[in-house]
């Protein structure tokens, strides 16, 4: 008889967990959609609350969005550590699991290069830099993100060899930057 309380209370506590993981998961996934409807602070709310340990369990694409999503609770100058790790942290599921080959890892290389361009201006040529190798062979194929992410890298990298005294080099990239963003 003790079995079967034992049995039906560890049921009732994973069917519990169960319904909490799947509530965080709608929450991230609806915050997902609102970031690209652009309705930042809406989807700021719906993540409030949510920590790094209620998604370990999850899913890869659910911890990425999750991660692309976090960092819309802050703002740029807020606390650029916790927008670089996020950002960080949703580039390495993309390497590892969901793929590189879109606008979204091209916005989020950039986004890391941006945070790095004051304070370590080689990691955002290196961020930059990647963006450049994997956009080279997406860009240009009729994708507007695809083109506007890759124009914005393109820019922020002319920027960063500007500010190095390679000047011809960022016209160059400046030109080609601001033809992928009109």
């Amino acid at each position: 008889m003790t079995r079967h309380w034992l049995f039906l209370i560890l049921s009732l506590i994973s069917m519990i967990s169960y319904a909490e993981e799947s509530d965080i998961s709608s929450r991230i996934k609806q915050a997902y959609q609102l970031v690209w409807d652009h309705k930042m602070s809406e989807a700021s709310l719906l993540i409030s609350g949510i920590t790094e340990s209620d998604i370990v369990n999850l899913s890869d694409s659910t911890r990425y969005m999750y991660y692309y999503v976090a960092p819309s609770a802050y703002s740029y100058n807020e606390n650029k550590s916790i927008l670089l790790n996020y950002l960080n942290k949703a580039i390495k599921i993309r390497e590892s699991s969901i793929g590189v080959q879109d606008s979204e890892y091209l916005e989020l290389l950039w986004g890391k290069g941006s945070i790095l361009e004051d304070t370590d201006p080689a990691d955002a040529m290196k961020a930059y830099h990647r963006g450049i190798v994997i956009g080279e062979g997406m860009v240009n194929k009729g994708n507007y993100a695809i083109n506007h992410w890759f124009g914005r890298i393109l820019d922020s990298l002319g920027e960063l060899y500007y500010k190095r005294g390679y000047i011809n080099q960022a016209i160059s990239l400046y030109r080609e930057g601001f033809t992928l963003l009109k």
